[in-house]
This record gives structure tokens, sequence and C-alpha cells, in this order.
């Protein structure tokens, strides 16, 4: 298999942070190899599964976007020149952008398959798995070129005109590089947990009480130490991940207490800390717990015990696997425990 090679999140803040048209060129030829790698590898993965699985309509159409996508990049022309990095990350966006489209119409089918191929249960996952962590780097590495590009080809269009005389000694501006055209995502930035967190806690509650007509009450714990910390993070994936499990807590905890009790018991508590080299985000609620049943299949890509109107491959418990994190799930005796300690 072609050799990929891993990208921390502080490589990825460094870059985009401070920019230069050297790093910017480097980036280029990086993700110019990378990509094709990593869909190379990821093709190599789909090859393995069982004919069965291989000859799905919905999978031969995914393996053919990979195939196209990878020639397509491996096409390309690399840049040499900063005006010529912004087009590049276009194509790249544009490239990356199909492939996200590709594997939600995938993923839905997949859902719809599961049935039908459920002897190779194992193999659908793997497949979605495979595809979402294919992706979700990938959209942070374009992202973070198309942002730096951009970036640094403002600061050299400030700094000088850019301008040619033709014969007649009349001014012709230069036409300049487009800006990237399609957006796959945000960048890197440091954050506060805290502020992320309350932010997923209003936007959560505000969808359960329009669906469920209630939400439970909140209470968010931070260690004195850790008041005010930072946390190198994409902050709309730890929203993300945040509401989605707090919109489970909520649905555990009506069903158990029913929309008019359930403020009156005890509130859902998110205890965040942070160290020098990582962070964590821990989420209790008195919702019942979880059978021993769903404890082992939590962490399957399509289980869930309230299907989605719509499926697509955004599931929380992937963002943090994405990026070697953990997710633990598991069921404790709340009447052991103290919420005021």
């Amino acid at each position: 298999m072609p050799v990929v090679r891993s990208v921390r999140l502080r490589d990825l803040h460094e870059f985009a942070t401070n920019p230069t048209p050297s790093s910017v060129r480097h980036s280029a030829r990086f993700l110019q190899n990378q990509i094709p790698a990593r869909i190379q590898n990821t093709l190599e993965t789909f090859s393995q599964l069982p004919p069965s699985v291989q000859g799905s309509f919905s999978v031969r159409k995914m393996i053919n976007s990979l195939g196209a996508a990878r020639e397509n990049i491996n096409s390309l022309f690399v840049p040499t020149q900063l005006k010529e990095c912004l087009d590049h990350s276009n194509e790249l966006a544009h490239t990356v952008r199909t492939l996200d489209i590709d594997a939600r119409s995938l993923c839905s089918s997949l859902r719809d398959d599961r049935i039908r191929l459920r002897a190779h249960t194992d193999s659908i996952e793997t497949l979605a798995s495979a595809t979402f962590k294919l992706l979700l780097p990938l959209r942070l590495f374009v992202s973070h070129y198309s942002y730096a590009a951009t970036h640094v080809s403002g600061i050299n269009d400030d700094a000088k005109e850019h301008r040619t005389i033709d014969k007649e000694n009349t001014v012709i501006p230069e036409k300049k590089s487009k800006s990237p055209e399609i957006r796959l995502g945000p960048v890197l930035s440091n954050h506060s947990l805290q502020a992320i967190i309350e932010a997923a806690v209003f936007d959560s509650q505000a969808f359960a009480v329009e669906k469920f007509g209630a939400a439970p009450e909140v209470e968010i714990r931070v260690s004195d130490d850790n008041m005010g910390l930072t946390c190198l993070c994409v902050d709309a994936h730890v929203h993300y991940v945040c509401m989605e499990l707090l919109k489970n807590s909520y649905r555990a905890m009506i069903t158990k207490y029913g929309a008019l009790e359930v403020k009156e018991a005890h509130p859902i508590v998110i205890f965040i800390s942070c160290s020098e080299n990582a962070a964590g985000i821990s989420i209790e609620d008195s919702g019942g717990g979880m059978s021993i049943d769903s404890q082992r299949n939590a962490f399957r890509f399509f289980h869930t015990t309230a299907p989605p109107l719509v499926a697509t491959y955004t599931y929380s418990r992937q963002f943090g696997a994405a990026f070697d994190g953990l997710v633990c799930i598991c069921t404790i005796d709340i009447s052991f425990i103290s919420l005021d300690d």
C-alpha cells in the first residue's frame, strides 16, 4: 500500500496561522501525493470485501468515484507559483466535495442494504467506517490548504501592485487567481472547551424543546485548574459530537421520566478537564442506562436505537476515531454517585 504520512492537529494549526509562500507550495506537493495515497489505501480495503458486497450498486459507484478522484488528482499540475495554488486548492476541494456527496449516498444505501446483506454486517461496517475515516481528514487538509493559500495570496497582493504595460504604455491590471470556491469546513483554532460545550447545550436543548416539548437540566463542571483553558480543536466537530451525545441523553431521560417530570430529575452533568497534552469531556445522565447488547454495539457504525430520518456518515463516535481519539460509553449505577461532590 502507498505510504500515508500522519498529520498532527498542531501541525495543521501552525500551518494555517502562520502560512508562508514556501509552506503553501509544500502543502500543495504534500496533498498531491497524500490524497491519492489515502484513496488507494481505502480502495485496498474495499477490494478485501466479499464479492456480494463489492457487487452492490452503491459500493461499485463509490469504488468508481474513488478511482476517478485518484486519477483526477494525479493528473493535476503541481503548482510552483503561489498564484497557482488557489486554483489547485479549488480543484482538490471540488474532488473531495464530490467524494463527500457520493459517500453520503453510499451510507444511505448501505443502511437499506443491511437486510439484504445481513450475512456481511461486519463488512458493511468496515466499508462505511473506512469511507468516513478517509474523508474527514481530507476535508480538514484541503480546508487548511485553501485558507492558507488565500491568506498568503492576499498579503502578497496588498504588498505590491500587479500590473503590466502594453506597447502603448497603458497599464493593464494583472488578473488575480480566484478565491477558493468551495469551503469544506472550518480550520483549527484555540477555543475554550467550556464555551463550545455551553453552545452545544443551548442548541441541543432548543432541539429537545422543539421535538419533545421539554429538555432536562444540564450542569457543566470545570475544575478550578481548568477554568479559562483553551484547547486546540475543530470547534465545529466538538460542538457536533456533544450535541449528538446530549440529544441521546435527553431522549433517554424524557422516555424515562416523561416531558412533564424530566425537569425534576437529576441534571445531566458534563465534566470538562484538560492537561497539557489532552482534553476530556464526560457526559453523565440518569436515563436508565444501556442494555448489554446496546453497549456491545454502541460503536458499530450503523447502530442506533432511534434511526435518523436521513442517513449520513457523520456519526459522533467516528469523529474521535479519525484522529485517534477515544470515546467511552458505559452504564453506571447513579445511586452511588453524589452529584454534590
